[in-house]
């Protein structure tokens, strides 16, 4: 038997790995994929919505126009970036 990584389903042969986990009751986990989010500023903060995590302050670089979150992974792409990232 070989062993995957549950966290990246593009690597499953799906029906039959997904079959085979399920039958051993290995299911894989089913996560939400994180949030993102379009803003204006360079300098924004996250908290997770709702009492996620703690507001954490993020600073987008200017040359990639993009910053994740390192609590929630949420993406904060700066709307002159929107669709070139």
């Amino acid at each position: 038997m070989r062993l995957i990584r549950l966290r990246d389903p593009a690597i499953l042969d799906a029906p039959n790995d997904v079959v085979e986990l399920l039958a051993k009751g290995n299911a894989p986990m089913v996560t939400k994929a994180p949030e993102t989010k379009i803003v204006d500023k360079f300098r924004i903060s996250c908290d997770g919505g709702e009492g996620g995590h703690p507001r954490v302050w993020l600073q987008i670089p200017n040359e990639h126009g993009w910053v994740e979150c390192p609590y929630c992974d949420c993406k904060m792409i700066h709307k002159d970036f929107e669709g070139k990232v």
